[in-house]
């Protein structure tokens, strides 16, 4: 008889999200975690880069294993999620799932038509103010700023390539944020 020495084969089986009142609620199980394995919960951010918002190391629990976290501040639009596990003997890297989370302030953001043409039409359910819009591309570039004292407007998109587009509208409520595409 011969006794080995292993660390348990990790399985990330799935993450989870829901938005509620006090965040966007995240939760993520893993199986066979053993004592070795760190988790980071990521949130994209604007310029396309995964940031680390919570760390937690696994126990040592066989079988599967249930870990959560509130993103208390997040965002208003949709925000995405990914857990890396890392194993740390032996630098093993493991990504579960994207989940997409819409976090949005009362009020609604309604855009017309999708795919937008030549012009884009802009409306908030909550006039408050002044409303800004602004139009980026998938790099970050802002391509479009426009402000209107009306809570319903039009964009021109007539000299903009057909392509996907990010469109960010703000009050001194809060901020709505869509992907947008041009044909």
């Amino acid at each position: 008889p011969f006794a080995v020495n292993t660390t348990l084969p990790l399985r990330l089986l799935q993450l989870n999200g829901r938005n509620a009142s006090d965040g966007n609620h995240l939760e993520w199980v893993a199986g066979e975690d053993g004592a070795s394995y760190h988790y980071e919960l990521q949130v994209l951010s604007d310029n396309m880069s995964w940031t680390t918002l919570h760390t937690q190391s696994s126990g040592n629990v066989a079988g599967d294993r249930s870990y959560s976290y509130i993103h208390d501040n997040p965002k208003t639009g949709e925000s995405s999620y990914r857990v890396v596990s890392k194993e740390l003997s032996d630098n093993r890297i493991l990504y579960s799932n994207i989940v997409q989370i819409s976090a949005q302030r009362e009020g609604s953001l309604f855009l017309y038509p999708i795919p937008a043409g030549d012009k884009l039409m802009i409306r908030l359910s909550i006039p408050d103010g002044p409303v800004t819009a602004t139009l980026y591309n998938i790099s970050g570039q802002v391509l479009r700023q426009q402000v209107s004292p009306n809570s319903f407007f039009t964009m021109d998109m007539k000299t903009l390539a057909p392509a996907i587009y990010v469109l960010k509208v703000s009050n001194r409520i809060g901020e709505w944020e869509k992907k947008i595409t041009k044909q």
